[in-house]
């Protein structure tokens, strides 16, 4: 048995999701762990928990010709967007697609803190312009802002 993560990237230049299955059965206890790694929206850096990015596979395979200004490094695992899943639900026979097992997932996700900056520059993204994205970027935790406070969201990289 192994895991199945459906990655999802959106930015007003691209929309593009990616399956990748884990070499192993991920657990209730793991799943938990990564939904509290998340931004509130379900979303983490992919390559800094050794998961590929859907914004550079799309880059690699031809979907896209370059990065924009509307790109960003964010990748969302489209099963914790909106609530914790089951960790049954993501269960699959199909083959692993990479040896990265849930274990080794949850061991970087929980030590990790989503470094914006390094990973823009290993892409080199150009300049961010949050004037021109279409979806707010949450970049910390709590997973749930109370009810009388706004989350807080990316306002710059310095």
């Amino acid at each position: 048995m192994n895991t199945r993560l459906t990655l999802a990237y959106q930015s007003e230049s691209l929309s593009k999701t990616l399956d990748v299955i884990l070499a192993g059965r991920i657990t209730q206890p793991e799943v938990n762990t990564i939904a509290d790694t998340l931004t509130m929206d379900g979303r983490l850096i992919s390559p800094q928990v050794d998961l590929p990015s859907p914004l550079e596979e799309a880059l690699k395979n031809g979907e896209i010709s370059q990065y924009t200004d509307r790109d960003h490094v964010w990748t969302s695992l489209a099963d914790w967007r909106d609530v914790t899943p089951v960790a049954e639900e993501l269960h699959t026979t199909e083959p692993a697609t990479t040896s990265l097992t849930p274990q080794r997932l949850v061991e970087q996700a929980a030590t990790e803190r989503w470094n914006l900056v390094k990973e823009q520059n290993r892409l080199d993204l150009p300049e961010f312009d949050l004037e021109k994205l279409t979806t707010e970027i949450v970049v910390d935790p709590p997973r749930q802002a109370p009810a009388n406070q706004e989350p807080p969201v990316l306002t710059s990289y310095a």
